[in-house]
């Protein structure tokens, strides 16, 4: 599914223009958006609370992109960040677009994740953010985790592989209310 995640991942970098400062979540397709915008070639600054997310845009020596990485306690074997010192420095910054990421979404339950202590950390960088971006590959879709952080209203845009969803499935989703984009 690799190639599907990259697809999702450009398709996502492609949404970022005219944009100042991005949110980017944990994850794989999070952290292939990150690659796709390792070269944008232009002043960014990229919040996240991931470890491999920072380290991707970072790699790129020529990069222009300024990096925040949430504080907090490290946890593996995601190496992301989480605690009241991320949702602190979340709330005091002012996102153009935040890229998430999620273990399920239902039209139903929202976006959810099975790690309780994402909830306030996500939910926040949604809030915070004027634009909102899902990258999912379709297996996330129909999946209901833990704990909800999200309602698929508070989302801009849905992306996610195209075929891997049956007609029926994607026409409820496109019905949702964000734009549903399948590459």
């Amino acid at each position: 599914m690799v190639p599907e995640k990259r697809r999702i991942a450009a398709a996502a970098a492609a949404q970022i223009v005219d944009v100042d400062t991005v949110y980017i979540d944990h994850g794989y397709t999070p952290q292939l958006v990150a690659e796709a915008l390792s070269t944008i070639g232009r002043p960014l600054t990229v919040i996240t609370p991931s470890l491999s997310v920072a380290e991707t845009l970072l790699a790129n020596v020529d990069s222009r992109i300024v990096v925040y990485l949430l504080g907090g306690r490290v946890q593996q074997p995601s190496l992301k960040t989480s605690g009241h010192w991320g949702t602190a420095m979340l709330e005091t910054f002012d996102i153009d677009i935040a890229i998430m990421g999620t273990t399920g979404i239902t039209i139903e339950r929202g976006l959810t994740t099975p790690i309780a202590t994402d909830v306030d950390s996500k939910a926040l960088a949604i809030q915070q953010a004027q634009r909102r971006v899902l990258v999912a590959i379709h297996t996330k879709f129909g999946v209901n985790s833990f704990a909800r952080f999200a309602r698929i209203q508070q989302f801009n845009m849905l992306i996610t592989n195209r075929g891997g969803m049956s007609a029926n499935e994607t026409r409820r989703y496109c019905r949702s209310g964000p734009d549903f984009l399948e590459v």
